[in-house]
């Protein structure tokens, strides 16, 4: 079980009221945090005691931005707060694809940049079914 399965499972009336993104983000976050500290197959990511926060948008103490300098407001992030451990960028849309968001799981995924995420999800719901995209190291795979 992921979070997306478990948000279509207990929260698919969401989407159906045709609510704002971020609260169908924030109910992903939730679970996701659920499955993180209470699940063991999530072992190697609850290691490093993560916060899992909604448009966070800092880095440290400075604002997220793109190599444009363009502020970036990740809809999820699985982090560290004030340390530089980055695990996880996700970016939700309800029921379609988006090239911002995609640039936005690029910038934060470059092991070259400043962020070093080690994985990117682009998360959306055709037909009220989840489906992915995958980004790593600044490319989607």
């Amino acid at each position: 079980m992921n979070a997306a399965n478990l948000f279509i499972e207990k929260d698919i009336k969401l989407l159906r009221l045709k609510v704002y993104e971020l609260a169908v983000s924030h109910r992903i976050a939730v679970h996701m945090e659920n499955l993180i500290y209470n699940d063991d197959k999530y072992a190697q990511i609850k290691e490093f005691d993560p916060n899992i926060d909604c448009e966070y948008d800092k880095i440290l103490d400075a604002e997220k931005s793109n190599e444009n300098g363009r502020p970036i407001r990740p809809d999820i992030l699985v982090h560290v707060r004030e340390r530089d451990i980055n695990l996880i960028a996700i970016e939700i849309k309800k029921d379609s694809t988006d090239t911002w968001d995609y640039s936005k799981l690029k910038t934060l995924t470059n092991q070259n940049g400043k962020y070093k995420y080690k994985l990117g999800a682009f998360i959306y719901f055709p037909n009220n079914i989840p489906k992915y995209k995958w980004f790593i190291n600044g490319v989607q795979v």
